[in-house]
């Protein structure tokens, strides 16, 4: 949103009040006025002009328009009796809103004119002024250009509690601290209320299925001891009588290297009697 000025003089300095003014703001379009307004669709460089002409004498002037991205956005909104809506200018340039809008349901507040925002700066509008009070729940605002063309719209949506309010920092929004003409706190949770309770992710739902698990298993142990699993139980009894089984193999083997050995002299005996 571009305000452009014209003064014209005669060949004595004098102001010229018959003159008609033409501006040519180098994006196709032109208007007609001494002091109008304008509003770039895109970000550029364009080259504007002035003519002013005043019966048989006319004069021209040029001029470089830079035409920035819209670098100011709705950066915190509060709801309820002590409504406010806060704007935030992230470029290094001051930025005039004059004729700009905010329009919330079928209510509608403009920017009086030198209305600015001054370079990474916070402008807060509380309901006293704007006359609008934000519901609680669900809401949508708009941010509007002076022409009607939107700049910025802002969803909410949640209850939120005492101290708190829908934050936003140019790309997410979340519930945080009131921080009206401020920096935004860091958020509680992605446009989640206080009031609602955050869902567990994935890894601790995982975690939480594990311990269950886990828990299950202790059980099933327990009741294996007390003879309740029959599944349980023979595993268990298997794991004793293996540990019986590996004594009692010990001791055949024993044996049978005393048998062994007994056969082993009782042969050598005979083979010297013969």
């Amino acid at each position: 949103n571009v305000e452009f000025r014209g003064q014209a003089f005669g060949l004595k300095d004098e102001p010229l009040d018959n003159a008609r003014y033409l501006w040519i703001f180098g994006d196709g379009a032109s208007k007609d006025g001494k002091n109008i307004t304008h509003i770039y669709q895109y970000p550029g460089e364009y080259i504007a002009a002035l003519n002013v002409s005043s019966g048989e004498y006319s004069a021209s002037d040029y001029m470089l328009v830079k035409a920035l991205p819209n670098q100011v956005f709705i950066s915190e909104i509060k709801t309820g009796a002590d409504s406010f809506i806060e704007f935030e200018n992230k470029s290094k340039q001051e930025i005039d809103i004059s004729g700009c809008q905010i329009k919330y349901n079928n209510q509608t507040f403009i920017f009086p004119q030198s209305t600015a925002i001054r370079p990474n700066a916070y402008l807060a509008i509380p309901s006293s002024i704007s006359g609008m009070v934000f519901n609680s729940g669900k809401g949508i605002i708009e941010f509007l250009y002076s022409g009607g063309f939107k700049a910025d719209v802002f969803n909410y949506d949640g209850i939120l509690k005492d101290g708190q309010s829908f934050n936003r920092d140019g790309k997410s929004s979340f519930v945080g601290a009131l921080t009206p003409g401020g920096k935004n706190s860091s958020g509680v949770s992605n446009f989640l209320s206080a009031d609602k309770n955050p869902q567990p992710n994935a890894k601790e739902q995982k975690t939480e299925a594990q311990k269950a698990d886990s828990e299950k298993l202790s059980k099933e142990g327990a009741r294996q001891g007390d003879g309740i699993n029959a599944d349980a139980g023979v595993g268990a009894i298997n794991l004793t009588s293996s540990k019986g089984s590996s004594k009692t193999y010990f001791i055949i083997v024993i044996l049978a290297v005393i048998i062994f050995g007994a056969a082993a002299i009782l042969f050598i005996r005979r083979q010297r009697g013969v």
